[in-house]
């Protein structure tokens, strides 16, 4: 009896701790979303936010936007 006591307290308290787990994560997911704090450019000379191959074209637009632990980047040549 005791034995089986204890196999059902773990477990329970491994399933308690994986869903307050997943529980946090997800706070914290959206608690990080972006706070439309938009900046968008049509900019030339500018330049890509990441390494690309020498051959591509400047970009012609660019956006930036920023939220509570996030940042992003991005840019298009805007080619056809």
């Amino acid at each position: 009896m005791n034995r089986r006591r204890i196999i059902t307290k773990t477990a329970a308290f491994l399933v308690i701790g994986a869903a307050l787990s997943v529980a946090v994560a997800w706070a914290c997911a959206i608690w990080s979303l972006p706070d439309r704090d938009l900046d968008e450019y049509n900019v030339s000379g500018h330049g890509w936010p990441a390494p690309v191959p020498l051959d591509w074209p400047d970009p012609t637009y660019f956006s930036r936007w920023r939220g509570t632990g996030l940042r992003g980047d991005s840019a298009s040549a805007g080619l056809e």
